[in-house]
């Protein structure tokens, strides 16, 4: 079990990881949408599917607690400060570094962040490309914005998303 790498004060700094990802795919345009939103939650319904046992275990935990406790995080996540949130993903970064091989951590952040894009992919308004808008192509199904805000998710957590070009070309 990977929960018990951590103490009760890390794993909730750690568990709350798939509510940022959430949080910078879906509000890169300054509102969740309820496709996405409803993404989200499918996502807590189904935990089992998660092949990192890291992401699987938190998302198993979130949805033992049921709905009350998700609108907790996500009441946590729409109310901290930028500062705050700076200095909580530094700490958590540091922590998860010392306790994870990097392997379990590349592992648990492309998870994480896969996941986020399928979020950000469930979008179903009409996403701004270039001058004019028009329904987003199946090949591009995410906005300039969330593309961005997932990139500096990615960047933030030192994700090597180098897994994309390989992916790509085992294709």
């Amino acid at each position: 079990m990977m929960r018990e790498k951590f103490t009760n004060e890390e794993w909730r700094l750690v568990a709350h990881i798939p509510f940022d990802a959430f949080y910078f795919g879906a509000m890169a345009d300054g509102k969740a949408e309820e496709s996405e939103v409803k993404a989200f939650v499918d996502s807590l319904e189904r935990p089992g599917a998660l092949k990192d046992p890291l992401h699987r275990e938190i998302m198993l935990d979130h949805a033992a607690g049921g709905m009350p406790r998700v609108a907790e995080e996500m009441h946590f996540e729409t109310s901290e400060t930028a500062t705050a949130k700076q200095a909580r993903f530094a700490r958590t970064k540091g922590m998860l570094k010392q306790k994870l091989s990097p392997a379990e951590y590349q592992a648990f952040f492309k998870s994480v962040w896969i996941s986020a894009m399928a979020v950000a992919a469930a979008s179903t308004e009409k996403k701004k490309r270039g001058p004019i808008w028009k329904p987003k192509p199946k090949d591009e199904p995410i906005s300039d914005k969330e593309a961005m805000a997932l990139a500096t998710f990615a960047a933030t957590w030192d994700i090597d998303l180098g897994f994309l070009k390989e992916a790509h070309h085992t294709v």
